[in-house]
């Protein structure tokens, strides 16, 4: 597995970050929704939690390439994008999850 920098990955995974923020995903749940910092630890982990998540996916859909093989290598970058796309799915589902538990909650 290896890092490949390429202007274009660059500027997709800087786009994903872009994204996740313009949804409201690196900000705290509580100041976005308006209130009272002193939410729960859970929540903040949670939080934590899913950011790091995103940007898991986010860097395994763009940045990483993976060959496998000697004789006939095989490029395992499919995989990556696939495991990415479903990491930053889940994320951005379970941050909106966060914000209506605590607003309800």
């Amino acid at each position: 597995m290896e890092f490949t920098f390429t202007p274009i990955r660059i500027v997709i995974f800087i786009c994903l970050l872009a994204s996740f923020w313009f949804l409201g995903g690196f900000t705290h749940p509580a100041t976005r929704l308006g209130l009272a910092e002193d939410a729960p630890i859970y929540l903040l982990r949670s939080w934590g939690f899913c950011m790091t998540l995103f940007i898991v996916g986010a860097t395994s859909a763009t940045l990483v390439e993976h060959w496998v093989g000697n004789l006939d290598p095989t490029n395992l970058q499919t995989f990556y994008i696939t495991m990415g796309i479903i990491a930053m799915s889940v994320a951005v589902i379970w941050n909106h999850t966060i914000v209506n538990y605590f607003v309800l909650g």
